[in-house]
């Protein structure tokens, strides 16, 4: 648990800070988006309990999800930093804010569609069980990463000065 809040606290600092609410720009080391990967993949081993033979196949199962997860992350970003601009600036109209609902959905549906898929896959090479847990893990951390951004970001039709409060879990 304690590995997948500092993942998650890691993800998330890098999705605010590469937001326009950030004040100032992200300056990353080199290699930092790697050791992230690099904590996350840790974070998955530890949890899945694979033995040697399962690694073989659910490895590069992982990876090409993985990849296929990062430009759905990346327009999500984009949302966050197109929301954060007309926030900052006062500008959200209603047009804006149905684009954005609509991208944000999409993004949402893309993530479904593509965890339907990798299901699939796994379940070629690993367990029901085993799937099912993977599917868990990764539900688990966009679902932390979601709700720490919901928390971050203002509602639409917020202003700076009153500020809707997040429920208590």
């Amino acid at each position: 648990m304690k590995r997948l809040l500092r993942v998650t606290t890691t993800l998330l600092m890098l999705i605010c800070a590469g937001t326009a609410l950030a004040q100032a720009p992200l300056d990353l080391p080199p290699g930092y988006w790697e050791r992230v990967r690099a904590d996350k993949k840790a974070w998955v081993a530890q949890n899945m309990n694979l033995t040697p033979e399962e690694e073989k196949r659910f490895w590069p199962v992982y990876d090409s999800y993985q990849k296929e997860l990062r430009p759905l992350d990346r327009r999500l970003l984009e949302v966050l930093q197109t929301y954060a601009k007309h926030y900052r600036a006062q500008s959200l109209t209603d047009e804006m804010a149905e684009k954005l609902t609509a991208e944000t959905l999409a993004i949402e549906e893309g993530e479904v569609r593509l965890r339907k898929t990798y299901a699939n896959r796994l379940s070629k090479v690993l367990s029901g069980r085993k799937v099912a847990r993977y599917i868990q893990l990764e539900s688990r951390m966009r679902t932390v990463i979601r709700f720490e951004l919901a928390k971050t970001f203002p509602l639409a039709g917020d202003t700076p000065e009153a500020r809707t409060t997040t429920p208590r879990q």
